[in-house]
């Protein structure tokens, strides 16, 4: 899956292909996926905040929280990324 984000202007519209690809590709068990952003240092971090924000119910604070404590080196989305995620999933 390609997403052309462009620094936090555009992520909700991506936000249900992002959950679509991650839940397809999360069906086996042993599966292990890598997400990664060529130009966007917050993009990949943002879609897996994206992701956890749906399955669990999170706000982008508490995914960022999780995210720290597992992966503490991990560059963090961007304010707006975080802003535009709890928005979306508040109007869900």
């Amino acid at each position: 899956l390609q997403i052309p984000l462009d620094h936090a202007k555009d992520l909700p519209p991506y936000i249900p292909l992002i959950i679509a690809f991650l839940d397809v590709a999360m069906e086996d068990p042993t599966a292990r996926v890598l997400i990664y952003c060529t130009s966007d240092v917050n993009g990949a971090s943002a879609a897996v905040m994206a992701y956890m924000c749906y399955h669990h119910a999170i706000t982008a604070v508490e995914a960022s929280a999780i995210m720290m404590d597992r992966i503490p080196h991990i560059h963090m989305p961007s304010h707006d990324y975080s802003c535009q995620i709890d928005e979306y999933f508040s109007h869900q």
